[in-house]
């Protein structure tokens, strides 16, 4: 976040004031800045020694890659291929690329200069990919102003990384930058290409491929960006916040008739002014299909979005028909139709790996004191939209991280993990404690957290019968017999550290995830991932 804002400034001194596009910026990269993109990389924001303490024979490499580069002479290698299952597939992998430590500096430092560039010009609705944003951004916003929407459009745009036209990003990037070795320098990033399996070379070029930016590359998500606020601006341009802030809609005739019915019989006949009541309680008081009053709130993360309507639903169809001829002319892509959809919010839907739905707010009122007065009113509440984690999805990610197990009757059961029966009783506590807290990090907004502690007793239970395995006690019974509930080491004295509570907090600041992940991609990872350090490895 300091480097954003201490290089937003910087570049300024780069704008051309006449063309207002900025020229020169490939004069940052200098050796310093290499440097500082490296620890970046490494995660090693702060190093503990000053930078003229380096060695020479450490920034010399820095400094001959930094001369290539503002002269135009450095050329990216091809990556290497890499395949991962996808996180919402047991069959279907995820194509990524991995490359040398050079062109991952190169392309941080391209990030960090363009973010500067373009990230003030982005539209307050895009949180991916961004500096001070996130899936928690993103979510927050959804739960504090989308408590009173009827439809949801939930978009979702077609393999947009590798799908997003050459031509596109570079025309993009032309309407805010003339420096020509910096666009030349992404360009070469784009059709560096890769090695593939079998160890041929596949490059992309602009006259043949045209289209695609390297999967797992840093700059990936950026160019997206650049190209899809063409489609952020489109949906703000709209005019789909239709009346007077400062005016609601109009009164629901038959919610005044009932009213009017209850102040005359109020006093005349309590038991019909108490039955009309309960009446007006069933409907909403204004008039839902107002088409003089319309709301909406739109929020992209990636090529995930969602546009919240307080509208009619063909409005919401036209509306999604729009979006999808203005992706395929303006930015070349296209929505997934599979996975674009219009939906009643009040039936919920999935959006960044969290479950949203709108409450009904027919039999929740809040009740206070009128001041001065022994009088009591009750008046009933605007919640908001629920924010929740996908309970049944997360277990079913359980079990096909091997966690547990459905037996005949469709019941899940937990299992022990048989592949670390190696390992020692520390490191086997420390492993399950990494998936408990990286649950717990990453769904800590939800609203129905306290549903986090089936999950924490699923890993308690397969952790018990991975120890019960482990030293041959058979049950997992025994084993809390003999390492107590919290399955202590008795030499480390460490034991799970599952949390003594599970409150619902919404605690949407935090940083959900890590590297532009959502949620469904993070939690994979979280469950599939076998590390185990090689300390304290003796198997008792």
């Amino acid at each position: 976040m300091l480097t954003h804002k201490v290089l937003s400034s910087k570049v300024n001194e780069y704008l051309d004031p006449n063309t207002n596009k900025y020229n020169g910026l490939i004069r940052i990269i200098d050796s310093d800045f290499l440097i500082l993109c490296k620890r970046l990389i490494k995660g090693n924001i702060i190093n503990k020694e000053p930078q003229d303490t380096l060695d020479n024979m450490v920034r010399k490499p820095f400094e001959k890659m930094a001369k290539d580069i503002i002269d135009g002479r450095w050329k990216p290698c091809p990556a290497r291929i890499h395949k991962t299952l996808g996180a919402n597939s047991a069959t279907e992998y995820q194509v990524l690329l991995t490359f040398r430590v050079q062109e991952k500096i190169v392309q941080k430092a391209l990030t960090l200069i363009l973010t500067a560039v373009f990230d003030r010009t982005f539209s307050d609705s895009s949180h991916g990919f961004r500096p001070g944003r996130s899936v928690g951004t993103a979510l927050d916003k959804l739960h504090m102003r989308g408590g009173h929407m009827a439809w949801v459009i939930k978009g979702d745009i077609n393999k947009s990384v590798e799908n997003v036209s050459h031509e596109k990003i570079l025309c993009a990037l032309k309407e805010k930058v003339s420096c020509v070795r910096l666009l030349t320098l992404v360009e070469r990033i784009l059709k560096a290409g890769y090695i593939d399996e079998k160890g041929l070379k596949i490059s992309t070029h602009l006259r043949t491929n045209k289209a695609g930016t390297p999967q797992g590359c840093e700059i990936s998500g950026l160019l997206c960006n650049i190209v899809l606020d063409k489609m952020d601006k489109f949906i703000e341009s709209k005019e789909l916040n239709v009346g007077d802030l400062r005016i609601k809609r109009k009164y629901n005739p038959l919610y005044i008739r009932l009213e009017n019915r209850r102040k005359y019989y109020k006093h005349r006949n309590p038991v019909i002014a108490k039955k009309a009541l309960l009446e007006m309680r069933k409907i909403p008081k204004f008039d839902t299909l107002d088409e003089g009053f319309t709301r909406a709130l739109y929020v992209r993360y990636a090529d995930a979005f969602v546009v919240l309507l307080a509208n009619t639903r063909d409005a919401a169809e036209r509306l999604k028909t729009e979006i999808g001829a203005m992706l395929k002319e303006q930015c070349g892509l296209e929505l997934n139709l599979e996975k674009t959809s219009v939906q009643n919010t009040k039936k919920g839907f999935e959006f960044l790996g969290a479950s949203l739905k709108r409450r009904d707010n027919s039999s929740i009122f809040n009740s206070f004191n009128v001041k001065g007065s022994s009088a009591k009113i009750s008046r009933r509440s605007t919640l908001r939209l629920a924010v929740d984690m996908p309970v049944e999805k997360l277990i079913n990610k359980l079990i096909d991280a091997k966690f547990a197990r459905r037996n005949k009757h469709n019941t899940v059961l937990a299992q022990g993990l048989t592949s670390l029966v190696q390992n020692s009783h520390y490191n086997i506590v420390r492993f399950y404690n990494s998936k408990i807290w990286g649950l717990h990090n990453a769904y800590s907004y939800a609203g129905n957290f306290s549903s986090m502690n089936k999950i924490c007793w699923i890993l308690r239970q397969s952790c018990a019968l991975t120890l019960a395995r482990k030293f041959k006690l058979r049950t997992m019974k025994k084993a809390f017999s003999a390492y107590g509930f919290d399955l202590k080491d008795p030499i480390s004295g460490l034991g799970l550290a599952i949390p003594q509570s599970f409150k619902a907090t919404h605690d949407f600041k935090r940083d959900l995830t890590k590297n532009g992940l959502q949620l469904d991609d993070h939690t994979h990872k979280i469950l599939n991932s076998l590390w185990i350090t090689k300390g304290r490895s003796s198997k008792r």
